[in-house]
């Protein structure tokens, strides 16, 4: 006999979100306007409804913004700031007073005209690489060449410069008034650091659409120098193991850790796109987490002896996607094998066996889930067999999450899964699903032996 020992889990309440659609709308603002869209959906069946978000993003199933919008009432919203020519791919949630979301919307997109009148892009003239040594302290870089791309433009110009690095080189201080053809930027590498980082310059007139943009990047190589090691010596600390690009759900909790060794011990500071954030060990708990916290991380390790900077570290968050583990007997025997399986929750004398199920196996293993709900603490399964077995029967027993799946009968819907460790875009199909049901369950077998995983779903038009 097998004993299962069931944790306590919470179902997700389920909302219902209906349908989103999408009506065009430009903002009339100059030739150079960014374009707006309205967004109008069915209001929720649910009477828990307190609102809705609004997810879009670049890439289909991939929303790396998001919008609340407050009332159960609301059936439309304008998303505004987007750039021309670009295409977007929008999804709604409803969300009841605790902040519980529904599974997502139908996804809808929308392509950004193109402003009818040509415009120049702004200038700005090429950097060249820079070799310093560490510790060099303040840098100067000129810039020229700023102009709005046309002579008959009168355009407001602003200049911006962000680094690929910031454990290293922080996002550089621009120092810049538009008309003007020329500025400076100044950055100061980190005490005891050495690497690289690329420093990309940014100049943009009006509103910054992608056709009112230059860029241009130069490198800068901090050369270690030989620096006398603290009394009774010591090492520059080393990152065995750098924190792990990882996807995680809304409202969870991300650990980013690094294994670090050095002598003397080390100090520790997290960087958050760039930006210092509270952390003073070599682990970083972040709880709650919202769209906000998607990004880059990095984590910079120093003592007397110098320092190193991890690789970035990125974090993507996507919506939940409600699913409970479930206990997945494998029943195993010959093909065409009619077998019982068998459960009792307390193994008395004699043992309380109940019938469970009863099935013709049609291969030689065949799943049976355990949906009941709620699981008691303890449950143990027995498999037999009518007539004369030419093979004994025998099981073994996982749990597997059951993935709630919802919409109107013969919809389609797609399923997806990624790793939570590991790139953010290496979503993969786990199978597309068409609904039986307006309510159903798909078991995922498939995640038995491999690394935790999440889910998406996608509807099928």
């Amino acid at each position: 006999m097998y004993q299962l020992t069931v944790p306590v889990w919470f179902r997700r309440a389920v909302l219902v979100l209906l349908a989103i659609g999408v009506c065009v709308a430009m903002t009339p603002s100059s030739a150079f306007a960014t374009g707006s869209v309205t967004l109008a959906w069915n209001p929720s069946i649910s009477t828990n409804v307190a609102g809705y978000k609004i997810y879009y993003g670049l890439a289909c199933g991939v929303y790396c913004n998001t919008i609340s919008v407050a009332g159960s009432t609301a059936t439309n919203a304008t998303v505004t700031g987007l750039v021309e020519g670009t295409t977007y791919y929008f999804a709604a949630t409803a969300v009841d007073a605790l902040g519980i979301e529904s599974q997502f919307s139908n996804e809808t997109s929308y392509s950004v005209p193109t402003n009818s009148t040509p415009t120049l892009p702004p200038t700005l003239d090429p950097l060249t690489d820079m070799v310093i040594n560490e510790n060099a302290g303040l840098q100067t870089v000129n810039l020229s060449g700023i102009t709005s791309g046309a002579a008959n433009e009168a355009q407001t110009l602003t200049v911006t410069a962000v680094s690929s690095n910031p454990g290293l080189i922080r996002n550089p201080t621009v120092n810049y008034t538009s008309p003007n053809t020329t500025g400076t930027l100044s950055f100061t590498p980190a005490t005891g650091s050495y690497g690289t980082a690329t420093v990309t310059v940014i100049t943009a007139n009006n509103n910054g659409a992608s056709n009112n943009i230059v860029t241009r990047s130069f490198a800068v190589t901090v050369n270690a120098v030989n620096q006398p090691p603290p009394p009774g010596g010591g090492s520059v600390p080393t990152i065995l193991i750098p924190p792990q690009t990882q996807t995680a759900e809304a409202g969870g909790v991300v650990n980013l850790a690094a294994r670090v060794t050095g002598d003397p011990p080390p100090t520790y500071q997290w960087f958050f796109n760039g930006i210092a954030i509270a952390g003073s060990t070599n682990r970083l708990c972040l709880s709650g987490i919202q769209a906000s916290n998607i990004g880059s991380y990095t984590l910079v390790v120093s003592n007397a002896c110098g320092a190193v900077t991890s690789a970035p570290a990125m974090l993507n968050v996507v919506a939940p996607v409600e699913r409970r583990p479930v206990p997945a007997v494998n029943l195993m025997a010959q093909p065409g094998s009619s077998l019982g399986l068998d459960y009792c929750d307390v193994l008395g004398s004699p043992a309380d066996w109940k019938t469970m199920a009863t099935m013709t196996l049609s291969n030689t293993s065949q799943f049976y889930f355990d949906v009941s709900e709620p699981l008691p603490p303890h449950r143990y399964y027995r498999v037999w067999q009518s007539g004369t077995p030419g093979v004994a029967p025998s099981l073994n027993l996982n749990f597997v999450p059951a993935i709630a799946l919802t919409g109107n009968v013969g919809g389609s819907l797609r399923l997806d899964c990624i790793n939570a460790i590991g790139p953010t875009n290496a979503w993969v199909t786990l199978e597309t699903v068409t609904l039986t049901n307006t309510s159903q369950f798909y078991f995922d077998v498939s995640v038995l032996n491999q690394p935790g995983r999440l889910y998406r779903i996608v509807p099928i038009p």
